[in-house]
């Protein structure tokens, strides 16, 4: 009986030796972004507050890539450093930053009355594939609403980069890339959009 034991035990450690030995390790994924926007000096004390929104699979560090409009596969051993959603969140507040219009920009749930509010909707940070052709994709709508109320810019930012293979590092650096070009359009938008007569 004591042999038998034995024998279950060992076998069992066997079996989960070869599981834990023969799964994928997880690799973590950036997109480089580090504050790499420079920051205006503030022209004004105006504190802008930022809300952003997106579907849940954005809202996790889950590196996904879409093979139609209507499916997306989740990778299971890769992710990204910060999800998305976050990722997204603070390059707009340095764009918001260096247009030199704010003095702080704050991330909120909700905007208080009589403040400016940067609204976000991001709807793509993906690897798209179409046929034999890849592409890193980022898609998401602003807006900013002055204190009055009045919406003073509206945009939606979309940026597709063919990428040279599939690899996941490829990808980081297209969105990266992506990204930041977003980054310098919104604030050179704002920039005019509040210079502007209104």
């Amino acid at each position: 009986m004591n042999k038998r034991k034995l024998f279950i035990c060992a076998l069992f450690l066997l079996v989960f030796t070869f599981a834990a030995c023969s799964m994928p390790e997880t690799k973590i994924y950036s997109i480089g972004y580090s504050g790499q926007i420079i920051s205006g000096s503030a022209k004004s004390s105006a504190t802008a507050y930022l809300t952003i929104d997106a579907p849940r699979h954005l809202s996790q560090p889950y590196i996904v890539h879409r093979t139609s409009p209507y499916e997306l596969t989740i990778s299971k051993y890769s992710k990204w450093d910060s999800p998305p959603i976050e990722t997204i969140r603070d390059i707009v507040k340095d764009s918001l930053i260096a247009t030199g219009e704010f003095s702080e920009v704050k991330s909120s749930l909700a905007s208080p009355a009589g403040k400016y509010e940067a609204k976000i909707y991001l709807r793509k940070f993906e690897r798209f594939d179409e046929a034999e052709i890849s592409y890193a994709e980022l898609l998401f709508d602003i807006s900013l609403i002055s204190p009055e109320g009045k919406e003073v810019y509206k945009k939606r930012i979309s940026k597709q980069i063919k990428l040279a293979d599939k690899s996941l590092s490829i990808l980081a650096k297209a969105l990266n890339n992506a990204a930041l070009e977003a980054a310098k359009e919104i604030t050179k938008n704002i920039t005019e959009a509040l210079s502007s007569p209104r």
